[in-house]
């Protein structure tokens, strides 16, 4: 069901995904919009990718594929995969034991989702607990066409993560590595996954970068895009994005700069356009 084939001539990765719900309600909203916006681009409601949800509250994590499909993750570890174009979904099972169902809900975790071409299939990658016990976070890899998890290892116990900073591209998934319960820049490593030889690699910050605050983690185009706090008394808002210069070598750009906002951590990048 929700192969490369089934998708990649679908118009799915040209629509806005969107999902919302009341403050005090904790039924799901979703909504697809035809993108490029216009200014009369219009949101339609659609239907949720599996009955249940509602029972579930909101979606907590949100990624894409290339190819149009939908990773939706729920509390408790409930995993949905969603082609909303062909109207299919399926859900994937919690590497987490069944005897610890009432606990998934202490147990954070981010997700990452990405299309491997050269074996035509789609992996799922988590990194997360197990048990309340744990002092470490794993990394667990999702097979859809094997249907089966497998660890692929494990982070020291000085290391946490957010779910703003893990994106897909190129088959690449790019993780931020935060360490001492700090989030310095000086103190957080930009890791890369890939989802073929699945095997980690560190991306190295430009000097620049490693003095910001707030690390958060964007796709834009088809460039790595990292926004930070240039400086905590200024507030000078900066985008960053990076471009690959072969197998090995990475430029880091500095795009775009907000002077003295003191909300830059509501602003998201959605696009890059040139000039004429």
């Amino acid at each position: 069901m929700l192969y490369h084939d089934s998708s990649k001539n679908n118009v799915n990765h040209q629509k806005i995904f969107v999902t919302g719900g009341e403050c005090d309600n904790k039924d799901d909203y979703f909504y697809s919009v035809d993108a490029p916006l216009q200014h009369d681009s219009v949101a339609s409601l659609i239907g949720p990718p599996i009955l249940e949800i509602n029972q579930w509250s909101r979606v907590s994590f949100t990624s894409s594929s290339s190819n149009g499909i939908l990773l939706l993750i729920f509390p408790y570890d409930l995993i949905v995969l969603w082609n909303q174009t062909i109207r299919e979904s399926r859900k994937i099972p919690s590497p987490i034991p069944k005897k610890k169902m009432m606990e998934r809900k202490l147990f954070p975790a981010i997700y990452g989702f990405g299309y491997v071409s050269s074996t035509c299939d789609y992996k799922i990658v988590r990194v997360g607990k197990k048990d309340t016990s744990d002092s470490y976070y794993e990394v667990d890899l999702f097979l859809i066409r094997s249907k089966s998890w497998k660890l692929i290892g494990k982070f020291p116990p000085n290391n946490f993560f957010s779910e703003r900073d893990i994106v897909t591209i190129d088959e690449n998934i790019y993780i931020i590595a935060m360490t001492d319960s700090s989030w310095s820049m000086n103190e957080s490593t930009l890791l890369s996954f890939c989802l073929e030889k699945e095997q980690f690699q560190q991306v190295l910050f430009p000097d620049q970068i490693q003095r910001f605050q707030d690390p958060i983690l964007y796709v834009l185009g088809e460039n790595l895009c990292l926004t930070r706090m240039h400086d905590l008394a200024s507030r000078d808002f900066e985008v960053w994005h990076m471009k690959k210069n072969g197998l090995m070598n990475n430029t880091w750009s500095k795009i775009l700069t907000i002077p003295s906002m003191h909300y830059g951590r509501c602003l998201r990048p959605v696009n890059l356009m040139t000039n004429g």
